[in-house]
């Protein structure tokens, strides 16, 4: 069987946030937060399809969710990013966007088991069409070019001591 893969390389992952305290990401109750995402994608120049040699557009989704007790991914934010042929005519990229977490989406029963926030960047060739195509790049592992959990730490007001 023959397979081929059009996704490009990620590297240098770097999170982090306003209130940021180290590796671990710092967020203020009853306020809005923003998380941001700095990533790298290599290899684009090389994203031909191998019959017609045209460089191969994708779309790029972010998304900022939580894991509800093993039962359920809830999408907090998410961010899109189109990569066009004059996009894909540099060898490497550098990417940042930032994913609004709502204070109504403080969630304080974590345990970074079975409730937790992650991040995840998928890859698709064409724009998600709806709530299926959103749900299959959430959940599924093919499309997947980066995926972690986030240590969060809910704070109070203004002081992070």
């Amino acid at each position: 069987m023959t397979s081929m893969c059009l996704k490009p390389g990620i590297n240098n992952v770097f999170i982090t946030n306003d209130k940021n305290e180290g590796p671990i990401l710092v967020l203020e109750k009853l306020t809005d937060n923003k998380i941001h995402l700095n990533f790298t994608l290599t290899g684009m120049m090389a994203l031909k399809e191998p019959i017609n040699e045209k460089l191969q557009t994708f779309y790029l989704y972010i998304f900022l969710t939580y894991q509800h007790g093993g039962r359920e991914t809830e999408v907090i934010s998410s961010s899109q990013i189109y990569c066009d042929k004059d996009i894909l005519e540099s060898e490497t990229l550098n990417f940042t966007t930032t994913l609004t977490v709502p204070a109504k989406k403080l969630y304080s029963n974590q345990d970074f088991v079975w409730n937790y926030y992650s991040v995840k960047i998928a890859y698709i060739e064409k724009e998600a069409e709806d709530g299926a195509d959103l749900n299959f790049l959430v959940n599924g592992i093919g499309n997947s070019l980066f995926q972690t959990k986030l240590n969060i730490v809910i704070k109070d007001g203004e002081s992070y001591e």
